[in-house]
């Protein structure tokens, strides 16, 4: 997977389609399919009382935006957020954590070849 800026690119295909005096219908359904792609995770405030939903039989990682820390991968599961080290997981109250963000699932590459 491959992050681009879709509001961007939505400008040079309109730029394009000005340019080559392209049917303006064929530009908005284009601009609409770009639209409707799946976007990245967003980051969750846990001040506004957003943590992860529940229930986790098993922890999962997040990465996370620490006070006084920095950015680090942390588990969490229905009991909180944990430090994770090896075989040893310390637990770390939520008013540390500033916000959290879902962590991609791994994709192979396959970018389409060019036109």
């Amino acid at each position: 997977m491959r992050l681009i800026d879709a509001d961007a690119f939505k400008e040079q295909v309109a730029a394009i389609a000005i340019k080559d005096n392209l049917p303006a219908g064929k530009c908005c359904a284009l601009c609409k399919l770009i639209e409707m792609q799946p976007t990245v995770g967003s980051w969750h405030k846990v001040s506004d009382g957003d943590l992860p939903q529940g229930p986790y039989s098993k922890k999962r990682k997040f990465y996370c935006k620490e006070k006084g820390y920095g950015y680090r991968i942390l588990l969490y599961d229905d009991k909180g957020f944990y430090y994770y080290s090896f075989d040893l997981n310390i637990g770390i109250d939520n008013e540390q954590i500033v916000a959290w963000m879902e962590l991609p699932e791994y994709e192979e590459e396959n970018h389409a070849e060019s036109c």
